[in-house]
């Protein structure tokens, strides 16, 4: 089954890319097709060259999937040649994984992780070659509101059927929040550009009760502040009778969704501090910073839970001996890269976040007649949300998350390239002649 799956995965591309050469309308669904199933985490649409399902990491074989198969033949099939800005950033932080594969003490592992990558960058390529397109754009935009749509529907039913912190269909609920924070926020950005579309409101309402929904604090204090930034600064940027009023109906949303999540934390938490310390955590982090002082270069991608169980730093950490803590990463990404792939690894990811970041932020501001600046504006956000977010958790360097961070730096990619192209200038108006006048 396994291999007929994979079968029919590799036979899609040589029809996709037949399919969007004949009948180029078929981009726009492509793009939503991306949006969408990046967001169907946990639906197990891949197939596995080589799978290690047990294996305890961020990756877990050499995997295909259908959005890696549409954005290869998107990629084909454009017109347009060259790579888009900010691929230099992929390819440092991709150079210093393919360096960390060389003294990785299970390389098979370690690549599982650098396939991952590869995977990854495909999305980001695919979306920041053609998103500068309005059509394609909206496309990506449609697939991302039916995939938070999807998710509110289990969640709902997660809720309805007593279960705290619903999780849709990801592994766990700080997963999900992340995924929403990072697919609501263009969307945001397509409202404040003026964009009336019922597909927009509903995916943005669907992320507001989603986030109340999960009871992760991380995802309701920070994907909070970015919208509230984002508004700032999208009114700071250009202001406009309406966005004042998207603006104040945003506040009101989360006025109304505030009692939903308190109730979820009460939940949660019970008679606890709802901010409180934990002490696992800490437990992850002296693990991950001993692992990174005895191994500078890292131990290899995709191998922390492995290193720290059979090299004693969990037991030395004090980390709880039990199936959830011993068979998770530490709980910092910025942590955790520097333990897997040393100090170079961890920077590298770091410029990767902060350079996209101000890019999408200054490029927005460059130019405030644009529309697609407000899209950049709100990726550039984005990131930074996650950016911040990755103090708390792991999940980025699962797929489907950072496959979204991957698709909002398409987008801010997109922005630049739109930025530098010149704008045409509008055709004078040719006054009528004699005839023409008595002719109408």
């Amino acid at each position: 089954m396994k291999y007929a799956a994979l079968l029919l995965l590799l036979i899609s591309i040589p029809v996709l890319i037949n399919l969007l050469r004949q009948h180029p309308h078929l981009r726009k669904w492509a793009f939503t097709a991306i949006g969408a199933l990046l967001l169907f985490s946990g639906w197990h649409f891949e197939a596995a060259i080589i799978g290690w399902p047990l294996w305890n990491g961020t990756a877990k074989g050499l995997e295909v999937s259908p959005v890696d198969t549409i954005a290869l033949a998107l990629i084909v099939t454009r017109r347009r040649v060259g790579l888009p800005p900010l691929w230099g950033l992929f390819a440092i932080y991709g150079g210093v994984m393919l360096f960390s594969l060389a003294i990785s003490q299970v390389m098979m592992a370690s690549f599982f992780s650098f396939w991952q990558f590869l995977r990854i960058v495909l999305v980001f390529t695919a979306i920041a070659g053609e998103a500068d397109r309005p059509d394609l754009r909206e496309g990506l935009l449609k697939g991302l509101t039916i995939g938070l749509l999807m998710q509110l529907f289990f969640v709902i039913q997660q809720k309805a059927s007593g279960v705290v912190q619903a999780m849709g269909t990801t592994y766990h609920q700080n997963t999900l929040g992340m995924m929403v924070v990072l697919s609501v926020l263009p969307l945001l950005g397509a409202v404040m550009a003026g964009s009336r579309s019922k597909m927009h409101i509903a995916g943005i309402t669907a992320s507001v009760l989603i986030v109340a929904a999960g009871g992760s604090r991380a995802t309701i204090g920070i994907g909070g502040a970015a919208i509230v930034l984002f508004a700032l600064l999208s009114l700071i940027r250009h202001s406009t009778p309406r966005k004042l009023t998207v603006a104040g109906l945003g506040a009101l949303a989360l006025v109304v969704a505030l009692p939903v999540g308190m109730i979820t934390l009460k939940d949660r938490f019970g008679s606890k501090a709802i901010i409180s310390q934990d002490t696992e955590r800490l437990a992850f982090e002296r693990a991950a910073r001993a692992m990174a002082a005895d191994y500078p270069l890292g131990v290899g991608p995709n191998l922390y839970v492995s290193i720290a169980n059979t090299k004693g730093y969990a037991a030395r950490a004090g980390v709880a001996w039990n199936f959830a803590n011993r068979s998770a990463p530490v709980h910092n990404v910025y942590l955790l890269a520097q333990a897997e792939t040393g100090l170079l690894g961890e920077l590298s990811f770091i410029l990767l976040l902060i350079v996209a970041c101000a890019r999408g932020i200054i490029t927005s501001f460059r130019n405030r007649r644009q529309v697609i600046g407000e899209v950049g504006l709100a990726s550039g956000i984005a990131v930074a949300a996650n950016a911040l977010h990755n103090q708390y958790e792991f999940a980025v360097f699962t797929y489907f998350v950072f496959a979204l961070l991957a698709l909002n730096i398409g987008l801010i990619s997109a922005t630049i390239r739109a930025v530098r192209l010149p704008v045409p200038p509008r055709r004078p108006v040719r006054p009528a002649s004699a005839v023409e006048a008595v002719a109408t």
